[in-house]
């Protein structure tokens, strides 16, 4: 079971098999004052692991990002 960073090349290798059950979607919204389209998987990511705090490192206006 794995929410994410599943290595499949490295669960194959060890000689186990990769199978999806299930999947929740999830849903990410932005105030619009943020200023900031597209992001991605990663920068999400790193919002939520604390490793981005402002918005400008986003592409948007400079304001701290809260997660």
């Amino acid at each position: 079971m794995a929410s994410h960073g599943l290595q499949v090349d490295e669960i194959t290798r060890r000689g186990m098999a990769v199978h999806r059950i299930a999947m929740t979607p999830v849903v990410f919204a932005v105030h619009g004052s943020a200023a900031v389209a597209g992001l991605s998987e990663a920068q999400l990511c790193a919002i939520y692991e604390g490793k981005t705090h402002s918005w400008s490192e986003l592409g948007g206006q400079i304001s701290r990002s809260r997660r």
